[in-house]
């Protein structure tokens, strides 16, 4: 695999599970991925005004709010970002189908393909997009997270 491919992705993992986020901060680091971490829908919304990254890998589970909080504040605002969801609901869960609502690029179940991951991240780095498609034109940063 080409490793100079993600070059230009800045991804945010978005994950309450502090193993997963470290075991998915080192891999996107190892394929050459700028990585930042965020283990709440609060601090996603900081650090997606803050940092900026090309695509955000979303867990739905988060201990302050369902993850497509965070996808529905990407896709409201019109933001650049691609967005995985990640997941261990099963295709029928509310959770689910509610995030789908919002239109993600991609949904990868747990346990995790990473060379599905791998795949998506050579799409986003080089301009393509998942099932979701572009989240549309319109405003780009910043947005303010609530207080």
């Amino acid at each position: 695999m080409n490793l100079q491919a993600l070059a230009v992705c800045r991804a945010l993992v978005i994950e309450d599970d502090p193993d997963s986020c470290e075991a998915l901060r080192q891999l996107l680091r190892r394929w050459g991925c700028e990585v930042e971490c965020a283990t709440s829908a609060g601090e996603a919304l900081v650090r997606l005004d803050e940092w900026r990254p090309t695509c955000v890998l979303l867990d739905l589970m988060l201990p302050d709010a369902a993850g497509g909080v965070v996808l529905r504040k990407i896709r409201a605002n019109h933001l650049p970002i691609r967005v995985a969801v990640i997941t261990a609901a099963g295709e029928t869960s509310p959770v689910l189908k509610s995030a789908r609502s919002y239109a993600p690029d991609a949904v990868f179940h747990k346990p995790l393909n990473y060379g599905e991951i791998r795949k998506w991240l050579e799409e986003v780095s080089h301009g393509g997009f998942g099932e979701g498609g572009p989240s549309g034109g319109g405003a780009l940063y910043p947005f303010t997270a609530p207080s």
